[in-house]
């Protein structure tokens, strides 16, 4: 778990959103150990702030913080970007704000206090989502400019495939597509 955690993460930022300055620490420490870089803000108005600033890959977020709790902070995120990956980070287990997160559509949720395996577990799985969801936006952008060369989009095995089609040859794919 903690050697696919640190492959889906390494290229990858996240913002910790917590206002306990002891489980804020820990958090980053944990996490700089997977991630490329990881943000701290201690309540939820500084968080959006950095959300806006920094773009991270993913949040991570308490839900009862001072000056904007998590509940409003995930809403307001979702008012800009609504693919943003959110884990919630909480003791809250009350129907009110589950149903709350779940209607503003949040990744996930980790009960607090938290168990580590369970934290990485669902670290692995936002973060592989994050990568697919890079992966195909970088397809769909070199193909929007001409396909760029194929060999950075496809395996070997997969242009030997379409070359296989029409008698289309590799070379022509490579320089023409």
């Amino acid at each position: 778990l903690v050697k696919q955690l640190r492959t889906e993460a390494e290229h990858l930022t996240i913002l910790v959103v917590e206002d306990d300055p002891i489980l804020n620490e820990e958090l980053m420490e944990l996490l700089a150990m997977f991630f490329q870089e990881v943000f701290s803000a201690k309540n939820g108005l500084e968080g959006f702030e950095k959300f806006q600033e920094l773009q991270p890959d993913i949040i991570l977020s308490d839900i009862t913080m001072p000056k904007m709790n998590g509940v409003e902070l995930s809403s307001n995120i979702r008012k800009i970007d609504k693919e943003q990956p959110i884990v919630i980070l909480s003791g809250h287990r009350e129907l009110h704000f589950l149903n709350q997160l779940i209607e503003i559509g949040v990744t996930n949720f980790i009960p607090k206090p938290y168990e580590l395996q369970e934290l990485l577990y669902k670290l692995v799985d936002v973060s592989s989502q994050v990568n697919i969801r890079k992966k195909l936006a970088q397809a769909q952008t070199e193909a929007a400019s001409g396909f760029g060369d194929l060999g950075d989009l496809f395996s070997e095995e997969e242009l030997d495939e379409i070359a296989g089609y029409d008698h289309i040859s590799r070379p022509h794919l490579r320089t023409n597509l």
